[in-house]
């Protein structure tokens, strides 16, 4: 949640809406399931600027280990 919250100023609300653990995931993992606002106070963003925090919030996730689920 921190690494979510703290990777733009445009992330106005992050929350987790759901926990799993169970096949398919691997019995040592876990899936966690987030739900964020990004807002700009001053203009309409547009896909490359969402594009950019997603990909520093998944960067930052994988120092971690933690990984975007596929599918």
């Amino acid at each position: 949640r921190k690494i979510i919250l703290n990777n733009s100023p445009l992330v106005q609300s992050c929350q987790i809406f759901d926990v799993y653990q169970g096949a398919p995931v691997p019995p040592d993992k876990k899936s966690i399931a987030f739900s964020f606002i990004l807002q700009s106070f001053e203009k309409t963003l547009v896909d490359e600027e969402i594009h950019a925090i997603m990909d520093g919030i998944i960067k930052k996730a994988g120092a971690l280990k933690a990984y975007l689920r596929e599918g």
